[in-house]
């Protein structure tokens, strides 16, 4: 009588069964990326949330610098503290989002993430002009790629944004993007060994939503094909991302 054996890599009927199921990553404040930023940055987020001062704090780097991680970070820890209702993210660069949208925002506390994208649209500046003028108790939570105040049309706009605290974030390392890289697929339930890891960043880009989308992709396969993660997995999975 023939033997039938699972193949290499594949999964037992148990295993299957306790398959995760695919959840967005969250990065945790606490566990902020990099011994300095946890030294200098993490104490003075944690500060901005306890007493909602300054009302604006920007964060501005290169892309791939951590500027979303960041915002994301501390929205989430808001939420973990009851604020859910109260906190608003809002990514710039999505289409969809409209100045008259934003500019109806009445949350105590916003998060602007990519300013860059809409500031010199004098639309835009106009609609955050009057937002940030009609809400004075509204706390903000900036990321730009550079110093808001050069890209600003309307200067009265630039000076609002540089009237608070202004932070420059610095490239994350190597190390920084692995430890990134180990934390998301941890939380995502995804079981990445040291070899998975060095394979990985040896040929991906050296960029967090790019990284983020090999695991998504990774996610997705191991449960497509009900297996462990393995080489083929992941030669498949940034095979997918560059194309």
């Amino acid at each position: 009588m023939r033997r039938h054996g699972k193949r290499p890599g594949m999964l037992s009927v148990g295993e299957q069964l306790t398959l995760r199921i695919p959840v967005p990553y969250q990065p945790v404040l606490e566990e902020m990326i990099g011994q300095q930023r946890r030294a200098t940055l993490l104490p003075l987020l944690q500060h901005w949330i306890k007493t909602a001062s300054p009302r604006i704090l920007v964060l501005y780097g290169d892309s791939g610098c951590g500027r979303t991680y960041t915002l994301s970070a501390v929205h989430h820890a808001l939420q973990q503290q009851g604020y859910s209702n109260s906190a608003r993210f809002l990514s710039l660069r999505c289409a969809t989002l409209t100045p008259e949208a934003v500019g109806s925002l009445s949350c105590p506390w916003l998060f602007l993430d990519d300013l860059h994208w809409v500031l010199g649209h004098r639309e835009w500046e106009e609609a955050l002009f009057d937002l940030y003028n009609r809400h004075p108790e509204q706390c903000w939570l900036v990321s730009s790629s550079g110093l808001p105040n050069a890209m600003c049309v309307i200067p009265d706009l630039g000076s609002r944004l540089m009237s608070g605290l202004v932070c420059p974030l610095d490239p994350w390392t190597e190390q920084d993007m692995s430890q990134f890289l180990q934390e998301a697929a941890s939380q995502k339930g995804i079981m990445l060994e040291s070899e998975h890891l060095v394979y990985i960043m040896q040929r991906a880009k050296r960029h967090p939503a790019t990284l983020l989308r090999i695991l998504e992709r990774i996610d997705s396969m191991t449960l497509e094909f009900r297996c462990r993660v393995n080489f083929v997995i992941l030669r498949k999975a940034l095979e997918s991302n560059a194309g």
